[in-house]
């Protein structure tokens, strides 16, 4: 049996920063359509297993998301789901029944305010570090619009400016 490397760790209550990437970094989930059924498997998802989800943004070959779990085992189980159904579906869609779709999962735990902030705007400007949007409010895959309509524009842009994103330089690799 494989095991993860890293092994993962888990804290109960906790915050954290997950990221995947798809197999060989392939855009699967190309297209509105396919985008948007990944954005409602991951609201789902999360709150299949009452796992708040606190900032996400997929993109055609990955995502990233912050979500708190009580339960430490949630984390796992959450993210073997997440992968399993958005596997299927993309496979159905594209009539590829045995295609390999995700490679493994990333997380770290969220341990300051600081980093919670800038992971925050980690996730609504990666959109534009890849190219997918060249800017964060034409992009409708992240939670960058929930953020807006809850807390408003410009409470996002004082975030942004009191927690900047360092080392932010536009590439087409995954982070």
């Amino acid at each position: 049996m494989q095991t993860h490397r890293p092994p993962h760790i888990f804290q109960p209550d906790s915050l954290y920063f997950i990221t995947a990437s798809t197999w060989n970094k392939e855009r699967f989930f190309d297209g509105d359509a396919k985008l948007a059924a990944l954005a409602l498997l991951l609201q789902r998802d999360t709150e299949m297993y009452s796992i708040k989800l606190e900032a996400w943004v997929v993109l055609p070959n990955h995502y990233h998301v912050i979500i708190h779990v009580s339960k430490p085992d949630l984390l796992s189980k959450f993210v073997r789901k997440f992968h399993s159904d958005s596997a299927l579906y993309i496979n159905k869609i594209d009539d590829n029944k045995k295609r390999k779709i995700w490679y493994q999962y990333w997380e770290r735990l969220i341990r300051t305010e600081e980093d919670f902030y800038t992971r925050i705007n980690y996730i609504h400007n990666n959109c534009i570090k890849h190219g997918f949007s060249e800017n964060m409010y034409g992009y409708k895959f992240s939670s960058y619009h929930d953020y807006v309509n809850t807390k408003g524009r410009e409470w996002l842009e004082d975030c942004f400016e009191k927690y900047p994103i360092i080392d932010f330089t536009v590439s087409e690799d995954v982070d």
